[in-house]
């Protein structure tokens, strides 16, 4: 029996995890051979390595990048991937594209599938993130896009709008809220070991991500944000932000601030 080529484009953790059941399904499809393409932030220690996230069960399509590769900024790293991934595409030659949400590195999927003659699936467009260029990501990717599948109806109505045929839309909700249901929560006190801090004192979660329509008052922005904590005494756990341009001030900043005066 021949089998439907298929990849899947995976830039970030955030990504897999809504893709996880739609990636099981096409797992267990007998007429299906699924590769998942795992981008070079997936790689990155930096940002945790999240390529350890990734269920072991799935064929991966990556590249072996030096550690000096890392320090490359997010158009450089965009690069090294499109070069990669066209020569695996060449040797594949997949029947299907999939791409899903609108991160910046997810135009791999319709830079290589237009030229390449290769269907295009996108999941969750039609969303609105005003001022924001994963709008303008998001919507260019669903004008180069064969096929939809998006989260409410009224991602679907704009779709339409966009002039996308009304047959090639579906909605399908988000199918990854399912797993909630199954997640299994750790207590304080294993938390607390885990990641050595007292979660059994109150304490605040802080997560502060670059915003691409203002990245020049990143600066002030954090600025504010260490006042209101030293205003309110706060005992926080900092998460680290994503890849985006200015991550490294966020990171220099908070590092400085709070975690190496300590």
């Amino acid at each position: 029996m021949k089998k439907n080529k298929i990849i899947a484009i995976s830039v970030a953790r955030s990504d897999y995890d809504r893709y996880l059941p739609i990636l099981n399904q096409l797992h267990s499809n007998r007429k299906v051979e699924l590769k998942l393409f795992i981008s070079k932030d997936h790689l990155n220690p930096k940002f945790g390595k999240t390529i350890n996230f990734i269920d072991k069960k799935f064929t991966l399509i990556k590249k072996n990048y030096k550690n000096s590769d890392f320090f490359k900024d997010q158009r450089e790293n965009f690069s090294d991937d499109l070069s990669f991934f066209n020569k695996k595409i060449k040797s594949i030659k997949p029947n299907l594209i999939i791409i899903l949400g609108d991160r910046y590195e997810m135009l791999l999927g319709p830079a290589l599938a237009t030229p390449n003659k290769i269907p295009l699936a996108h999941f969750f467009g039609g969303a609105v993130t005003e001022g924001s260029a994963d709008e303008l990501t998001r919507h260019a990717i669903t004008k180069m896009s064969h096929i939809h599948f998006v989260a409410l109806k009224e991602y679907k109505k704009r779709l339409l709008q966009l002039g996308e045929e009304s047959w090639r839309v579906f909605n399908i909700g988000v199918p990854s809220l399912q797993n909630l249901k199954n997640i299994k929560f750790k207590d304080k006190n294993s938390l607390t070991k885990k990641i050595k801090f007292n979660c059994n004192n109150q304490y605040a979660l802080l997560t502060y991500h670059p915003t691409s329509d203002e990245l020049d008052k990143t600066r002030k922005n954090l600025d504010l944000i260490e006042k209101v904590i030293k205003k309110e005494n706060l005992n926080l756990i900092i998460t680290y932000p994503n890849s985006d341009l200015g991550n490294n001030l966020i990171i220099n900043y908070f590092k400085k601030k709070f975690i190496n005066k300590k």
